[in-house]
């Protein structure tokens, strides 16, 4: 939660200034602001990564749950009209019956 703000008020604000400022190769001190702010965004992402109990172990998806999960996005992004709430319906099945289980 630290990270975030900083983030969207320092860091992708000197994006778009190193960006508009590159063609007259003005764009140094954007780009150090940017350094700054990825630098406490890795710093604060090390520190969390070494808490206890930061790091849980996933178990991969099975191939069918894979395709089933594409058809059912792919259904729900491409179709047009209500019929695309099969969709949603096949996600949610998916996830709650086996699409992602933890690993103990």
């Amino acid at each position: 939660m630290v990270s975030v703000p900083l983030m969207g008020a320092v860091t992708m604000p000197a994006d778009v200034v190193a960006l508009q400022l590159m063609p007259s190769e003005l764009d140094g001190v954007a780009l150090w602001v940017i350094g700054l702010g990825l630098d406490w965004i890795l710093t604060v992402a090390y520190w969390v990564s070494h808490l206890e109990n930061a790091v849980i172990f996933v178990k991969a998806p099975t191939l069918v749950v894979l395709r089933l999960m594409t058809f059912s996005g792919l259904f729900l992004a491409l179709w047009i009209g209500s019929f695309r709430a099969v969709g949603v319906l096949l996600l949610w099945w998916r996830l709650c019956f086996g699409g992602l289980q933890t690993a103990l």
